[in-house]
């Protein structure tokens, strides 16, 4: 409730300031914005990209190995962390018993 009641003053506050005409030209900015933006996005590859990567006449795109595998390199052994804790165990069970 409290935040449909800020909307309404804003808007309020919005006609007075700016006039009834307020809702209309921000209509127009929007979509005139909106226009401009999608233009600018579905002609981006052809003004920027200069023909890289870009579907040729025949469909084909430039080879592009994608599929190549990081090359194995033998990895050093790392030790457990509970490897030698039977060993300590042992060890004070030893220590208990006398």
């Amino acid at each position: 409730m409290a935040f449909a009641l800020l909307l309404f003053k804003a808007t309020q506050f919005k006609l007075l300031l700016f006039g009834p005409d307020a809702p209309m030209w921000a209509a127009t900015g929007a979509l005139i914005g909106f226009v401009l933006l999608s233009v600018g996005f579905f002609n981006y590859p052809r003004l920027f990209l200069n023909g890289k990567n870009l579907p040729t006449a025949d469909g084909k795109t430039h080879d592009v190995i994608t599929a190549k595998l990081i090359e194995d390199r033998p990895s050093d052994y790392v030790s457990s962390v509970t490897e030698n804790t039977t060993k300590s165990l042992h060890a004070l069970g030893k220590d208990r018993q006398s």
